[in-house]
């Protein structure tokens, strides 16, 4: 059988049910924030590089004014600092979706879908590689096309021609959805539609990796300098020369602003906690001040009642850890699959990090103790004059309006937890009432000066 004073402990969380409930879920929230937002960055960031270097992403993009051929890739291959170039063209058409009704599309031609080697493209589903007459969308952007796999549909080259082609499949490009995020719509065809089109058998887009030094992007710039170089000298005008961030996706500045902003909301969620574990102890304590003085009175020292709290409060963190790292595993999930899914990746393994539930589990035990820990510490001082000779919460809770009101209400339909919350959203409400008063002032003098 337990002793007595940690049955007093399970008793004091089941007749404050609903109290507890209130912290465990507040708490629970904060964990499960820092469930969702930790597994998610690690995840997102880990699989979403893999995906990314998998492709051997271009070190630096060059497009040209121009047209320069394959003799031109070679030469450019050559270089002792490059390990890989590709010449690509991309040709800007116009899909036609209904009647007058027309939407833009980047169209890729690639010399050799067999032979890929920079900036990588996998085949999805449908046909590969594509025919005289037919392309490949992207599959992030096949729902742009109002058509499916096997559909023909209009394409209206810059050159005013219009052409029946075949969507005979989808690819995977990690790079695609840059332009699908936009409303432009992915394809990718050989250079049989291109001339099919009217257009010239060239390309306008280079795109290379370095030898050396594949991470730092100051030698990138360097080596594709000497590529612009190298390509004006050959007679060929350069639109724009841009080195890539060496192994980042050019999408992450997407996630990073989202991960920051949970982070954010995850902070709050634990400020709310911690405030609320401090007015149930603070309460707990007002309401138990005369047990805690008859317990002294037979013999019960302080360290024996701190112990006793403080185990009070590390239960109320184990309870939420129950709830929250399950949740935040399932959130986590569903969050980062969404992320994957926006920015056209596929998460091939997801997990919880061990450094995420080691979070998790000292955010539960220690925000919570913590917080308590100043409201136990004056709550098990009192002397056994004290709190015998106490008159109850109507005097202890607050001589503030706001505590006076809230007293009154209380007799007439509010329980004590409810109480506690309505007093703490009062606060917060006056807070940012100031906040927002003393920015207006701050806006009304500055507009004056």
């Amino acid at each position: 059988m337990f002793r007595p004073r940690w049955r007093k402990v399970i008793r004091d969380l089941w007749l404050n049910r609903a109290r507890t409930i209130l912290v465990v879920l507040s708490v629970a929230v904060g964990v499960f924030s820092v469930g969702v937002i930790g597994t998610s960055r690690f995840v997102l960031s880990e699989q979403l590089n893999a995906s990314y270097m998998a492709t051997n992403p271009t070190a630096a993009l060059l497009m040209t004014s121009t047209a320069f051929d394959k003799k031109m890739v070679e030469s450019i291959r050559n270089m002792p600092e490059v390990a890989e170039a590709e010449g690509r063209r991309n040709v800007g058409v116009r899909l036609k979706l209904g009647e007058n009704e027309w939407r833009s599309m980047q169209l890729n031609i690639i010399d050799d879908f067999d032979d890929i080697r920079v900036d990588k493209i996998y085949h999805e589903e449908g046909q590969w590689p594509p025919g005289k007459q037919e392309i490949l969308v992207e599959r992030g952007a096949l729902g742009l096309t109002n058509a499916e796999i096997g559909d023909e549909v209009i394409i209206r080259a810059p050159n005013g021609k219009e052409r029946v082609v075949r969507i005979v499949g989808t690819a995977h490009d990690l790079y695609a959805q840059m332009y699908t995020l936009s409303g432009f719509a992915y394809g990718y065809a050989t250079f049989d539609v291109l001339e099919w089109l009217g257009e010239p058998r060239d390309f306008n887009d280079l795109r290379f990796t370095v030898a050396e030094n594949s991470m730092d992007r100051e030698h990138i710039t360097i080596v594709a300098q000497d590529v612009q170089d190298k390509l004006e000298k050959g007679g060929v005008g350069i639109f724009f020369n841009m080195a890539m961030v060496p192994g980042q996706h050019p999408l992450n500045f997407i996630i990073e602003p989202m991960l920051a902003m949970l982070g954010v909301l995850g902070l709050l969620a634990l400020i709310l906690s911690a405030f609320l574990v401090i007015n149930m102890i603070s309460a707990l304590l007002t309401q138990q001040r005369k047990q805690i003085g008859v317990m002294k009175a037979i013999g019960a020292t302080a360290s024996q009642l701190l112990v006793m709290y403080f185990v009070n409060v590390i239960l109320l963190g184990v309870l939420s850890l129950v709830i929250s790292v399950p949740l935040g595993m399932l959130g986590a999930q569903m969050f980062s699959e969404g992320m994957a899914g926006m920015l056209n990746f596929d998460i091939d393994n997801f997990y919880i990090p061990p450094p995420v539930l080691i979070a998790q589990i000292v955010v539960a035990l220690f925000v919570p103790v913590v917080a308590s820990t100043y409201p136990i510490l004056m709550g098990v001082r009192v002397t056994v004059r004290e709190a015998i000779s106490d008159y109850g919460i109507g005097k202890a809770f607050g001589q503030s309006i706001i505590d006076r009101i809230l007293i009154k209400l209380r007799f007439q339909f509010l329980t004590r937890p409810t109480i506690i919350s309505l007093r703490f959203l009062a606060i917060i409400i006056m807070m940012l009432l100031f906040n927002l008063l003393a920015h207006i002032e701050h806006l009304i003098l500055k507009k004056k000066c």
